[in-house]
């Protein structure tokens, strides 16, 4: 961040600063605000792979690991994040439960979480159609947290 800042015009306030992504880059999103509340106020994650464990690929299915982010949120004290969630309501059923878990797990913490379930697969659709939306919803109010 200080060398992106030495060249960007970047807010040092964590409510201004968004991270996002898709699939994997929402839990990688998701995961690097959780470390870092102190830069990243707002995550966007679209179609979040929550449902991932460090040990997914060796795990037999269904994993008894699975979910881990879920996990290090639930068992940790509330960070001060903003959340815009969305999955594809034709995803893979444990990819989908994997966000609808996370955003549950979320409100019950007490962070601001939009959440939405687009008509739509894992795919780049869904993600052109949600990012603008989340963006808006995440820095277009004042109050946030």
């Amino acid at each position: 961040m200080p060398w992106i800042r030495k060249r960007y015009r970047i807010s040092n306030d964590p409510k201004l600063n968004v991270v996002a992504g898709a699939s994997f880059g929402g839990l990688a999103a998701s995961y690097t605000a959780f470390i870092h509340p102190d830069i990243f106020g707002n995550v966007l994650s679209q179609s979040g792979s929550f449902w991932w464990s460090p040990s997914y690929l060796t795990d037999p299915v269904p994993s008894p690991n699975a979910g881990w982010m879920v996990t290090q949120v639930a068992e940790s004290p509330r960070k001060p994040i903003g959340f815009y969630i969305t999955a594809g309501s034709w995803e893979s059923a444990g990819a989908l439960s994997a966000n609808r878990i996370i955003h549950s797990v979320l409100l019950g913490k007490g962070n601001k979480v939009d959440y939405s379930e687009q008509v739509n697969g894992h795919n780049y659709a869904n993600v052109q159609e949600a990012l603008p939306d989340g963006l808006i919803a995440l820095l277009g109010h004042e109050s946030r947290r």
